[in-house]
């Protein structure tokens, strides 16, 4: 038998390959946010949705290294207007197919709320916080372990005309640190593109830091297209960079589509 879960074990440097999901560091990031088309969750900008706004997005994501390769389909994210500075938000991915080529389960999934703090030269810099549950993916989890984590991101960013540059730093509550950044431009008046930089470490209770520490560089590139009125096409490619077999290192390529709506959420249509 093993003497605990599988990501434990590859995060802990015994060099066996390992796909995301099985690491404790946060997803590569390849998976488009709500209002621009940044990562979503552990690397997001400070802007926040209309008020009585509902968007919901659907896309697959697949990363592939070191031989192995995982698929995660769907991945439902969602975000929900409450007020001029408050929004809800979720990232749920199934995996439809992991390392093994058997049926997956849920992946680390997030809930929160994102919070507007601070908003400077008539809108253009903002900060907000977004306080987090995350639930861990079953492998991630020993016995008599708890799956659902804290975490506590924070977002800024500055808005130069067609330009929008921001950044992320935050920590979740299993010893994960993450920290990066970007930039997103409007192309057109319907198409946008955006380029990211992000790392993640984490150490485990009781470790050294030479030889306990897991840690991940992603870089991302995407753009996402306004197909219609409320209808977004979106997409992104990423790799890791010096970053080893078994915490997560490879390439990921994800794509999706998304659909806005603005109604009263306390009312139906």
């Amino acid at each position: 038998g093993q003497a605990g879960p599988p990501g434990q074990q590859r995060d802990r440097g015994t060099g066996r390959p390992a796909a995301p999901s099985e690491v404790a560091l946060p997803p590569p990031a390849a998976t488009a946010g709500p209002t621009t088309p940044v990562p979503f969750a552990w690397l997001d900008d400070a802007e926040l949705i209309v008020p009585g706004t509902v968007w919901v997005g659907f896309s697959v994501m697949r990363w592939q290294g070191s031989g192995l390769h995982e698929i995660s389909f769907p991945i439902v994210t969602a975000a929900a207007g409450l007020s001029p500075r408050m929004q809800l938000m979720a990232t749920v991915p199934q995996i439809a197919r992991n390392v093994n080529g058997l049926n997956g389960g849920l992946g680390t999934s997030f809930l929160g709320v994102k919070v507007g703090v601070l908003e400077r030269r008539e809108g253009r810099v903002k900060l907000a916080i977004a306080p987090t549950l995350e639930i861990l993916a079953a492998p991630l989890v020993g016995v008599g372990e708890s799956r659902a984590h804290w975490g506590l991101p924070v977002s800024i960013q500055a808005d130069r005309t067609r330009t929008r540059f921001f950044g992320s730093s935050g920590y979740f509550s299993q010893g994960v640190w993450y920290a990066g950044g970007g930039v997103g431009a409007s192309l057109a008046r319907r198409v946008g593109a955006y380029v990211s930089l992000s790392h993640s470490r984490s150490r485990a209770a009781g470790e050294s830091v030479d030889t306990g520490v897991a840690s991940r560089t992603d870089f991302a590139a995407g753009g996402s297209f306004e197909a219609a009125s409320r209808i977004g096409i979106f997409g992104s490619v990423g790799h890791t960079i010096a970053t080893a077999a078994e915490h997560g290192a490879g390439l990921v390529v994800s794509g999706g589509v998304s659909d806005r709506k603005s109604t009263r959420l306390n009312s139906s249509h």
